[in-house]
């Protein structure tokens, strides 16, 4: 909380907010609040707030600097309406502008019950329509060309092949992989503790490939990784410190490049092909659900548009009357 509310104050430095309401800076000891709010009651993670945090002050920013904004009760719909515009004047992503009018609604709707304002302008704006674009996934002849890119006769590719069988074989979220610490993970039981969004803990399957791929890499890579430092976490880099998002990212780019597979693989790219494997391979939706720690079965439900396109094409490529 001190790394957001720090960000704030620098912030307070920079913005000039004008009338009763801003002057006074009550707006953003409410920010302030909201922030606390996240983090205690809500129990958001640490990504969710430093997000809502600049999205919010984004529009502050913009209040002060187009719409000389004096007071909360000048905020109507039709002032969101043109922020939105305004975003999607700058070029903003469709996404970008959605995840910026949530993180509004949620900040205003918290005002709301808060009685701060008398009426929530947020809740009658619309969000914009998300184009039907399917998941990014990859084939598992293109999965199988990654996991053998690595070079098993070093300590770096051995860790680099446990890294993509666990991420493909777990199914799990970047940043729920370099938070795995050693005492997280019972190679014997075939599990990983994982910690999701909201800080909720679950359980992912280890698959045998993957456990034979982690033994190899505790047993001949790891002890020499970390060299002399003392380290809870399981992958490290080659100065024995925990793996960043960022490491990660580069170690897969780097194998796309050796095996040809496809430019800029994210790690989710990884977990998307795991979620539509099982399905293809006849999972039921809920378990896949569960394995993938999606809070709503809605978002999990997204895969079986990219297992329908896969089918439609095997249709269309093999049927003689297609």
């Amino acid at each position: 909380m001190s790394d957001i509310c720090e960000y704030v104050n620098l912030m307070r430095e920079h913005i000039l907010i004008l009338g009763d309401n801003m002057s006074d800076k009550r707006f953003f000891n409410l920010v302030d609040s909201f922030i606390a709010y996240l983090q205690i009651e809500k129990n958001s993670s640490a990504n969710t707030v430093s997000s809502y945090s600049n999205d919010i002050l984004h529009f502050i920013h913009y209040l002060n600097k187009v719409e000389l904004v004096g007071s909360l009760g000048e905020i109507d719909r039709y002032l969101f309406r043109r922020y939105l515009a305004h975003l999607q004047n700058l070029g903003k992503e469709r996404a970008t502008i959605s995840r910026k009018l949530s993180a509004l609604k949620s900040f205003f709707k918290y005002l709301s019950r808060q009685t701060k304002i008398e009426a929530n302008a947020a809740e009658l704006v619309s969000m914009p329509k998300k184009r039907d674009t399917l998941l990014k996934f990859l084939y598992y002849e293109d999965v199988l060309l990654l996991l053998n890119g690595p070079d098993l006769n070093t300590a770096i590719g051995i860790r680099d092949r446990a890294i993509i069988e666990v991420l493909y074989g777990s199914g799990l979220r970047v940043g729920e992989l370099i938070a795995v610490d050693i005492k997280d993970i019972s190679i014997d039981l075939g599990i990983v503790k994982v910690t999701g969004k909201g800080n909720k803990e679950r359980l992912a399957p280890v698959g045998q490939w993957a456990q034979l791929a982690l033994e190899n890499y505790l047993g001949k890579s790891w002890p020499v990784l970390k060299k002399t430092k003392e380290t809870e976490a399981l992958f490290v880099n080659n100065r024995g410190d925990r793996l960043t998002d960022r490491g990660i990212r580069y170690i897969l780019n780097k194998y796309v490049e050796v095996v040809s597979v496809e430019t800029k693989i994210s790690p989710h790219v990884l977990r998307h092909s795991f979620a539509t494997h099982l399905l293809e391979g006849g999972a039921d939706l809920r378990a896949v659900q569960e394995l993938l720690g999606h809070e709503s079965l809605a978002t999990t439900q997204n895969y079986t548009h990219v297992t329908k396109q896969r089918l439609k094409q095997i249709y269309n490529a093999t049927h003689p009357r297609a």
